[in-house]
């Protein structure tokens, strides 16, 4: 028997050792100690004794003693309620009852009153620590509450208020249904019963079938009971459950193991974010107003709690897309200062914050021999200053649409040099929506740009046409358009000079791998500048399609000018490329492709590249033969 603070120093209570005697002799399994454990052993005992078939004379022993036990278990459990120690006394009128020779109905109803009256004045007792007044209930309850706002993620926080339920709220088991964002409940959190856990944990519930739950139970403030005398009529909706017990009806007053209370989890808005179940307390007997009201304060403050939970998730969600995003930037940033630095062309690094001028961070030294001014003195202008006020709004205009466009930049003798722009997010295009209309993000688009010293015809020729940023080159996408567009437009007659030269340089990923990407970027840089001064004529456009493959498209050209300006391409590629200190040999295979009737945009770029490709294999071929 353990050891009762309230009874006599002498040990165990008189009584109390002889019901343990005479559970004995009706054949308990085990000696008995504890109350719990007196009122298990009397229900097996009883259980086994009313399915034996004995002697008469040995049934009425059984009666006798189970009539000792109902009248000691009866004045235990009086004398409890007279000390106020309603748990002890709901137990032990509860074993009279099961007795069978003691009707403890009545007494057990007057000991749930007198409990409830107890509550309501704050005179309360915890299971474990004793007798409580009220202000230390009342710190036991705060620093419940409390412990909820210590979770360190939303995780943590979900497993804390189901936790804290059981440990501080005295509850055997508790478990915590959170609203997903389908609206149906999952069980995200189960304390108190590892079986439980198990059992529970992951599995759903339907909206609709909670609402019928919580609709139907009794209103007890701001907590809803489910009485088991109603709440089998929903078994089967698909709600998880999971029964702590078996047995028939209790006393009055006293807890069903299929009783349930909720508590709802809400938003200050009132947006229902989850459902606290609870489920066998300690006590044995049904909560008083003390425990619905401190349910009902722990279920608010949950609310609170996982909100801030919540909100801290988000933060630190959008705290690592921030620095995913800052390390992508900085990457990019780095690769375009380095192709930069070795462009043949001018470019600028740009900053452009939402409603001010741009900042220039960066300039290479082409830019800074266009404008003739010194690369510290250009980072003093903002490239507004530095545009010809007649192209301001075509300036800003192509910021935001990253068009092409022509404009007009002011050297340092107060002359204008006449240049095209093409500008590239230097992050991709998350980078640069956010200056598009109607965003409000305020974050500064970073950009790089590239001026070109390009005949007016040929900027006009392609208007909008989306760009490479390293080379400013048209895209491969682009490119595409544009030959539908022509198909589009005409029919026969407007593709019928059309022709498509697909260049690939020959050895290109070894001479990377061999001198870095900063050199291939600008190897990269100078091929396009070649090419682009053999295609003069309005409609001819350079592309892009690859790392480090091109399509020429040239317009209105005749036959024999196309096969004349195959070779023309290899020669201007074949010049040595300086790029610091050192000096590249380029090599390049040109295949060609020309328009016929019948014949798709799509079809006519792989004719060309596959002829490129067949070239290719044909000289690494001839090469190889000339080594062996």
């Amino acid at each position: 028997m353990t050891h009762d603070p309230t009874a006599p120093s002498g040990g165990t209570r008189p009584a109390e050792a002889r019901i343990e005697e005479l559970l004995t002799q009706l054949g308990a399994p085990r000696p008995v100690f504890s109350d719990a454990e007196l009122l298990a052993g009397f229900r097996a005992a009883t259980e086994q004794q009313d399915t034996c078939d004995g002697p008469d004379d040995a049934r009425a022993d059984e009666d006798t003693r189970r009539a000792e036990i109902g009248a000691d278990a009866y004045a235990l459990g009086m004398e409890y309620s007279d000390r106020q120690d309603w748990e002890r006394a709901a137990r032990w009128l509860s074993v009279a009852a099961r007795s069978g020779v003691v009707d403890a109905s009545y007494e057990l109803q007057a000991l749930q009153r007198r409990r409830a009256t107890s509550n309501i004045v704050g005179a309360a007792r915890s299971p474990a620590s004793g007798w409580e007044e009220p202000a230390a209930r009342l710190a036991r309850l705060r620093g419940c509450c409390a412990r909820l706002h210590e979770a360190k993620s939303l995780a943590h926080t979900l497993k804390a208020i189901s936790d804290g339920a059981v440990r501080d709220l005295d509850y055997g088991v508790a478990c915590f249904n959170l609203v997903r964002p389908d609206g149906d409940l999952a069980v995200v959190s189960v304390a108190g019963d590892e079986t439980a856990e198990a059992f529970m944990t992951g599995r759903v519930g339907p909206r609709a079938a909670w609402d019928t739950r919580l609709s139907m139970g009794e209103r007890w403030g701001d907590v809803v009971f489910v009485s088991h005398q109603i709440g089998w009529t929903a078994d089967g909706d698909g709600v998880p459950a999971w029964r702590a017990g078996s047995g028939g009806d209790p006393a009055p007053g006293t807890w069903h193991y299929e009783d349930r209370l909720l508590a709802e989890v809400r938003t200050d808005t009132g947006t229902l974010m989850g459902v606290l179940s609870v489920d066998l307390p300690r006590s044995g007997l049904l909560p008083g107003p003390w425990e619905r009201e401190a349910l009902a304060l722990y279920a608010r403050e949950a609310g609170l709690a996982l909100t801030a939970a919540r909100l801290r998730a988000a933060a630190e969600r959008a705290q690592v897309r921030l620095e995913q995003q800052n390390d992508a930037l900085q990457v990019s940033e780095a690769r375009a200062r380095r192709a930069m630095a070795h462009a043949p062309w001018p470019m600028a690094l740009a900053e452009l914050p939402p409603g001010q001028p741009s900042r220039l961070l960066h300039v290479n030294d082409s830019l800074c021999r266009l404008l003739d001014r010194a690369p510290s003195a250009l980072r003093e202008f903002s490239l507004e200053d530095l545009v010809h006020p007649d192209d301001l709004a075509t300036w800003l205009r192509a910021s935001l649409s990253r068009d092409v466009c022509r404009i007009r930049l002011a050297r340092r003798d107060g002359s204008y040099v006449t240049t095209s722009v093409t500008t590239a997010p230097t992050s991709g295009d998350g980078a640069a929506r956010h200056r598009g209309p109607g965003t409000h993000t305020t974050a500064a688009a970073r950009l790089l740009i590239t001026f070109g010293l390009r005949r007016p015809d040929r900027i006009d020729g392609h208007p909008g046409l989306a760009r490479d940023p390293l080379t400013g080159a048209v895209t491969g996408p682009a490119l595409r358009s544009e030959l539908n567009r022509l198909y589009a437009t005409g029919a026969d007659g407007a593709t019928a000079s059309l022709a498509l030269l697909s260049v690939g340089l020959d050895d290109f990923t070894q001479l990377n791998a061999a001198h870095g990407p900063e050199a291939g970027d600008a190897v990269l840089v100078e091929v396009v500048q070649r090419l682009t001064t053999l295609m003069t004529r309005p409609g001819d456009l350079v592309a892009r399609v690859g790392g480090d493959e091109f399509v020429l498209m040239a317009v209105g050209r005749t036959y024999q000018q196309v096969e004349e300006l195959e070779p023309r391409v290899r020669a201007v590629l074949a010049h040595p490329v300086r790029i610091s200190e050192l000096t590249l040999q380029l090599s390049a295979s040109v295949g060609r492709g020309w328009a016929r009737t019948g014949m798709t945009a799509e079809q006519l770029l792989d004719t060309a590249d596959q002829d490129m490709h067949f070239t290719k294999t044909l000289r690494k071929t001839v090469r190889l033969s000339r080594t062996g």
